[in-house]
């Protein structure tokens, strides 16, 4: 993959009147297997699973919070046009830090730049196993979801009072004739965003424990998923 997924999604789903870059669907790198077809009811959890390894449901509440934390450091960066792109490095393995670069220099490149907060939901953890290393990888499956995020040149003035805090909140999606303020109106006409959709995702961490994740891959799932059910 060549772009950092997250980054892209926001990218490909929301830009207007220029050229998206594509997701690439490949397979996942390394000795995983592909994903099932359901992330919702399918157990891939390894057989031959050792003690030493922790069970999938008590790596979810970290692995949630890694993937919270992750999304919010992501929208924080591309909220300032893809500068500082630093931030990420104690969130993302050295490996995929290098995507995550290549992925916020296409906003400075393209002069846009973020408004809202990126979700998730209906997060499963895959699986979880030992690594030759001795790390954890942890397989998780979300949907990453860019509705209440807007993409508007990087130039654009800063937005009228309450309009962040309404993205932030969880807005719906733009439509014709909604019924903004005034100065909304103006911002909206001026600015021309566009809000993004809703992507099923696989997220790979990995770390010495599950307390130490660092996100180390992503992938599009290309199986059936609850996304489209939001």
């Amino acid at each position: 993959m060549s772009r950092s997924l997250v980054v892209m999604v926001i990218l490909v789903g929301a830009i207007s009147g220029c050229q998206a870059l594509p997701v690439p669907l490949v397979e996942p790198i390394g000795p995983t297997a592909s994903p099932p077809s359901d992330p919702v009811t399918t157990d891939v959890a390894p057989r031959d699973t050792p003690p030493s390894v922790p069970s999938r449901s008590s790596v979810e509440p970290q692995a949630r919070e890694h993937l919270s934390q992750y999304l919010a450091v992501t929208d924080a960066i591309t909220s300032r046009g893809g500068q500082n792109p630093e931030e990420m490095t104690d969130l993302v393995t050295p490996e995929w830090q290098v995507e995550e670069r290549r992925g916020f220099a296409e906003f400075e490149r393209q002069g846009i730049r973020t408004l809202g907060r990126t979700t998730h939901h209906h997060l499963v953890v895959q699986s979880v196993r030992a690594l030759a290393s001795g790390e954890l990888e942890v397989a998780v499956f979300s949907c990453v979801d860019t509705r209440s995020v807007w993409v508007v040149p990087s130039d654009t003035p800063d937005p009228p009072d309450g309009l962040e805090q309404w993205l932030d909140e969880g807005s719906p999606a733009l439509a014709d004739g909604e019924d903004f303020p005034d100065a909304w109106q103006d911002y909206i006409q001026t600015a021309s965003p566009r809000p993004g959709g809703i992507d099923p995702v696989l997220f790979w961490f990995r770390g010495p424990t599950e307390r130490a994740l660092m996100l180390d891959f992503t992938d599009t799932w290309r199986g059936h998923h609850p996304c489209s059910e939001e």
